[in-house]
């Protein structure tokens, strides 16, 4: 552990050399505004200026953070950017273009040093037990924050970062050392088998040391990039709206109070040892002397020295590090075999490959393993759903039945005259009526999900006698998952005769195959 005087004296030096540029994405609060308070109550006592920007949805709580900054350093400047949805890459451009334009205009207004970023925090995140939910730009919301967003301010800010004279420092905050499984030809977790919080947590962590290396090599003394896991910090993350009423009540009446007592890294230590992350010891590649002794070693008390790189190299520009600010070593039993597959240059290649699908606006169509392939669709129909990895081919259509087939609620089968389905309008059936009309809707009535397809059996008569039409609900309609707050949204189906293939009719809207049939009139 780097011991907390070390860090302060650290901390001190970092204020003092220059005036500083920082942006803190999630300042509004939990870790970023505890970095944010720090760096204001460390540049009162030792600093030469500051102009800081916090970027959050919450008005009330960025004015409440910039309140508390000023009042310990009356002499920064402070301003708030309002986001709308860091999880949309669109909302983090326009977030983006006015830190740019802000800077400008101070630029303008005669600040000798320029416009530039020195520092950036980013710890846009939320705690839940749902399951995949994606955004309408087809990220998984979760990832999206934690990855595709940080990533996108990254990139966007980056000609900010490079103007800096220290050089600049970014920080991402999660779970650096968190390694786990990979799925390489999923990256970003379309497949329902996939997807968990573990594996979510593991492709997060991968991806973000490779984007990271990649960056650290291409900007070699400019940049110091830095992925932190924090420890466990009592935020108000832990009170949230997503959380389940039961995990909420258990864990304010009786894991908080234990952890918090024993486990927890206090608020105002948390921040200072986030800012701690920008000091002389996490230098750009190539920028930092490299200190004698063994490639891993841990600062001593009297020495804080040059961190190692995640790829095993002092001074590497691309760090991971523990809450203790201490350096987690990527194990070969993490990385030797992804790293002999190239995934750095697989990792850059899909995260900008999905920048640039988003933002031409190809969102259902944006397939992340196969980026830059077209697949034709047909016009009257939507395009693909964003969750399967890869489009499924649709067959030609097969003629139609003799009449004298019949059909069970297990095959796929149906007579070529059987195009439409004869409704009574007995009043003891209009509620099956109205369901029948809102099923056929793309966003219509919710319904239980089970994983495929889920088949409702309504009666509906007619003059020749009784009909059993099985009513087909795409159980893909939910991003391909069933969510733990609400059920999916249906799919409409095509069952015309014109419309089937060798498996049956099709999802107009994601193309998969389903069971229908009618029993005879009776």
């Amino acid at each position: 552990m780097v011991h907390l005087d070390l860090v302060r004296s650290a901390n001190s030096s970092l204020v003092t050399t220059h005036p500083l540029v920082a942006v803190f994405v999630g300042g509004t609060s939990g870790i970023g505004q505890y970095t944010a308070c720090a760096l204001a109550a460390t540049h009162s006592q030792h600093g030469r200026g500051l102009r800081l920007y916090i970027v959050g949805r919450n008005v009330t709580a960025g004015g409440t953070t910039i309140a508390d900054c000023a009042r310990v350093c009356p002499g920064g400047r402070f301003r708030f950017v309002r986001a709308d949805d860091l999880a949309l890459l669109h909302d983090v451009d326009r977030v983006c273009a006015e830190i740019v334009r802000l800077e400008g205009a101070e630029r303008a207004e005669g600040d000798g040093a320029g416009a530039r970023v020195d520092l950036l925090v980013m710890s846009q995140a939320y705690l839940t037990f749902e399951a995949r939910r994606e955004t309408k730009e087809g990220l998984d919301t979760l990832m999206s924050l934690l990855y595709y967003s940080r990533m996108r301010f990254l990139t966007n800010l980056l000609p900010l970062l490079l103007a800096s004279p220290l050089p600049a420092h970014v920080v991402s905050v999660y779970a650096a050392g968190k390694e786990g499984k990979l799925c390489p030809d999923d990256l970003s977790l379309r497949d329902p088998q996939h997807y968990s919080f573990a594996n979510q947590r593991s492709h997060v962590t991968y991806m973000t040391t490779f984007f990271l290396e990649t960056l650290a090599e291409r900007h070699r003394g400019r940049l110091s990039l830095v992925h932190v896991f924090p420890g466990l910090v009592m935020t108000p993350a832990f009170g949230s709206d997503r959380l389940p009423t039961w995990f909420k009540l258990a864990w304010r009446w009786v894991a908080a109070p234990v952890v918090r007592r024993w486990w927890s890294v206090p608020p105002r230590e948390c921040g200072e040892r986030i800012l701690f992350l920008a000091t002389a010891r996490f230098p750009a590649r190539g920028a930092g002397a490299p200190t004698k002794g063994d490639e891993g070693a841990a600062a001593t008390e009297g020495d804080v020295g040059v961190a190692v790189g995640t790829d095993g190299r002092r001074g590497g520009g691309a760090y991971a590090v523990d809450w203790d600010g201490e350096v987690i070593p990527t194990t070969e039993k993490a990385y030797g075999t992804v790293r002999g597959e190239d995934m750095a240059r697989k990792v850059w290649e899909h995260t900008m490959g999905a920048f640039r699908e988003i933002e031409a606006g190809n969102y259902l169509s944006f397939h992340p393993e196969s980026l830059g392939k077209k697949t034709e669709r047909p016009a009257t129909t939507r395009t693909l759903p964003i969750f399967l990895t890869s489009p499924p081919t649709k067959t030609a259509p097969r003629s139609p039945p003799p009449k004298e087939t019949q059909t069970n609620d297990l095959e796929a089968k149906q007579s070529s005259s059987s195009d439409r389905v004869e409704l009574s309008t007995s009043r003891s059936q209009i509620c099956i009526l109205l369901a029948l009309q809102i099923l056929t809707v793309e966003h219509a009535n919710q319904l239980r999900h089970e994983d495929g397809w889920d088949r409702v059996q309504r009666g509906l008569g007619g003059e020749g006698g009784r009909r059993t039409f099985n009513i087909l609900r795409c159980g893909r309609g939910n991003n391909g998952m069933a969510s733990w707050s609400k059920p999916p949204v249906n799919h409409r189906v095509k069952a015309s005769p014109s419309d089937l293939d060798e498996d049956g009719p099709v999802c107009s809207v994601c193309y998969l195959p389903g069971l229908i049939s009618r029993r005879p009139e009776r």
